[in-house]
């Protein structure tokens, strides 16, 4: 078997490509099998830089850096969440066509644009671009028609806030001083691993191919995003 080093110069290179929305690049990365990992890496490396950014160049306040590595863990975990949660809705609601994990790898690498959040002022330009390149991936790999991209992007954005609802009373515990109430257990960072996050608010599980909400009352929801490539 003949095992290739990472090129991060090329993937980035890829993903560049991706943020300039060139549609061939898109259909390769989302071909390519051996992309996943570094789809992972983008994400990671989108969720440090907002660490850094708020470290360093917080315009109004310096958040405690136990709050800002809480924040970058978020980040990275509802990104990835995010992902799958609109490939989920385009295929199942409007008959995309598209692998999950084909939309994933294109979507991820064009996260290379929230890279952009190291510095807090350009971060809004580089979730507006990421808002782009979503439209037209969802064009391009899930071959969604304008009305089907508007309607998963809008159903996308009510489930989010569901699972928003339940992360943002974990932030209210945890508060600006660090980590001071509330409970995370994060045990990886691909959706087939399993995690939680946990606050007064309700609880997020994910992992085997699903993710499920819990609100306070006990109520659930849960999603399935298993998919053969």
């Amino acid at each position: 078997m003949t095992h290739h080093k990472p090129n991060f110069k090329k993937e980035i290179g890829d993903a560049w490509k991706i943020a300039t929305l060139n549609k061939p690049a898109m259909n390769h990365v989302a071909g390519d099998k051996n992309k996943q990992i570094f789809a992972y890496y983008f994400i990671i490396a989108a969720g440090l830089l907002s660490l850094i950014g708020m470290q360093l160049f917080a315009p109004f306040f310096k958040p405690s850096l136990g709050f800002s590595l809480m924040m970058a863990i978020i980040h990275i975990i509802t990104t990835i969440i995010g992902i799958y949660v609109i490939s989920f809705v385009a295929k199942k609601l409007f008959k995309g066509h598209a692998a999950h994990d084909h939309f994933f790898r294109v979507a991820a690498y064009g996260m290379l644009v929230l890279w952009l959040s190291i510095f807090p002022p350009l971060a809004f330009i580089g979730s507006i671009w990421g808002l782009v390149i979503l439209v037209v991936a969802l064009k391009t790999i899930h071959k969604l028609s304008t009305g089907g991209i508007i309607g998963t992007l809008l159903v996308s954005l009510v489930v989010m806030a569901i699972i928003s609802a339940i992360l943002s009373p974990a932030l209210g515990n945890y508060g600006y001083s660090g980590w001071s109430k509330g409970k995370i257990d994060y045990k990886g960072l691909k959706i087939d691993k399993k995690g939680s996050i946990e606050s007064e608010g309700g609880k997020l599980e994910f992992g085997n191919g699903s993710f499920k909400v819990t609100n306070p009352d006990g109520e659930t929801v849960e999603w399935s995003i298993e998919d053969k490539e």
